[in-house]
């Protein structure tokens, strides 16, 4: 482990009992944070690299003022993301369940 992938889990609090320990292909290793739209999990993807994963709530999911909101977001996260020499990023929408999950990737 690098020193500043070091730094970020532990910046990450632990998993709850009703927190998911997967997202797709991410294995979760912690929370980064919770807020009003959702959750940010610390994840590691298959090839070993760490991730933001966030997952938003149902209810702000389709509303066009989050989803303009969470646009610029995903933009900003991939400006700073390059360039801090993140190869690249993508922000998707997978599918639907009781929660909307968006993720980042690097």
């Amino acid at each position: 482990m690098t020193s500043s992938e070091a730094n970020v889990t532990s910046r990450a609090t632990p998993l709850g009992e009703n927190d998911p320990r997967t997202l797709g292909t991410y294995t979760l290793l912690g929370k980064l944070g919770q807020g009003g739209m959702g959750t940010v999990y610390l994840g590691r993807s298959e090839l070993g690299r760490l991730v933001a994963i966030k997952v938003v709530r149902a209810d702000v999911a389709d509303d066009p003022q989050f989803r303009g909101r969470f646009r610029q977001e995903a933009a900003t996260a991939r400006r700073e993301a390059l360039a801090d020499g993140c190869r690249s990023i993508r922000a998707a929408r997978a599918s639907s369940s009781s929660r909307s999950r968006f993720r980042w990737s690097c």
